[in-house]
């Protein structure tokens, strides 16, 4: 079982590479969207975050809670969020499609 701590080490740094990469196409910073803070601007880019994280690099909710400084099921009401806003705000669904096909080009990390 040795295969198992490289594989969690990969989706760390699968998810840190995510991270930086909504920092930057919300211009907020990364230490924001781990802060606590709940301020408008934060929301969506934190929740979108937490999804591509989920997502894309497969963090489970437990791993998700303590990389954002959170309870898991705060990353699992995250990832519901999502959803439902895709579903009903078209204006985020554009923005959610667009992200999305932005984050899927980022390749995961090479194991070493």
């Amino acid at each position: 079982m040795r295969f198992k701590p490289q594989v969690a080490r990969l989706q760390q740094r699968h998810a840190q590479s995510l991270l930086r990469f909504v920092a930057d196409r919300y211009g907020v910073s990364i230490r924001s969207l781990l802060s606590r803070r709940r301020h408008q601007r934060l929301v969506w880019p934190r929740f979108l975050a937490i999804y591509f994280c989920h997502h894309l690099s497969g963090l489970g909710f437990k791993r998700l809670g303590a990389l954002f400084r959170r309870h898991p099921h705060a990353a699992f009401h995250a990832v519901r969020s999502v959803r439902n806003d895709v579903y009903t705000n078209p204006r985020r669904a554009r923005d959610f499609a667009a992200a999305l096909l932005a984050a899927r080009q980022i390749p995961p990390p090479p194991r070493r």
